[in-house]
């Protein structure tokens, strides 16, 4: 992997080494380094995962009320948000179901698949 790759790749970590220790501390340290950022980017990927799921949860439900029940798109916000202000002038509900709809119609063109590790799509 050559370094432009791992610097875009989020799951890259660079270290600075002091070589003038001793090679087994310098060692456990960059375990104990590992081990740490490991725990961390699991962490950020179960976060990250959380919100992708609720995320494409309300898309769907938007695409689906638009598609399928044919209603439009105050409609969908009065539904999917009961309780969020849709109010004059700016209707910010409207639009925020409009970008759920426009997302979930580019998650179900293909966009889905940047999501998936590279090693289970060669698999579909």
């Amino acid at each position: 992997m050559s370094m432009i790759e791992e610097e875009k790749n989020p799951f890259s970590v660079m270290f600075l080494i002091n070589v003038a220790g001793a090679e087994k501390r310098i060692l456990d340290e960059i375990k104990k380094q590992i081990k740490t950022w490991k725990r961390e980017f699991k962490r950020l990927l179960h976060m990250r995962e959380q919100k992708i799921r609720k995320e494409w949860k309300q898309c769907l439900i938007v695409y689906d009320l638009k598609e399928l029940h044919k209603k439009d798109y105050s409609e969908i916000a009065a539904i999917v948000y009961p309780l969020e202000k849709n109010d004059y002038p700016d209707y910010p509900i409207t639009k925020k179901v409009r970008k759920n709809y426009d997302r979930a119609y580019q998650l179900i063109q293909g966009d889905y698949k940047r999501y998936i590790p590279e090693i289970a799509l060669s698999a579909i």
